[in-house]
């Protein structure tokens, strides 16, 4: 779960936001606009993850095997 102070975005991309308050499943979250207003919504739990989490992608390339 989080707390206060983390830093958070939603599951589906976007802006990066700081967890303000947390009743039960619900989150409020705050975040800065690009022209520098402070926003503020409420949000699911599972609508949201660790900002800091990291990516790791993977790929696999499978090609045929050539003979000199």
């Amino acid at each position: 779960m989080f707390n206060a102070g983390d830093v958070v975005e939603l599951r589906s991309g976007g802006t990066k936001m700081t967890v303000e308050a947390i009743e039960g499943n619900q989150i409020t979250c705050v975040w800065t606009t690009a022209s520098g207003s402070v926003k503020r919504d409420t949000f699911d739990a599972a609508l949201l993850k660790d900002a800091n989490e990291q990516k790791v992608n993977i790929n696999i390339i499978m090609g045929e095997k050539s003979e000199p």
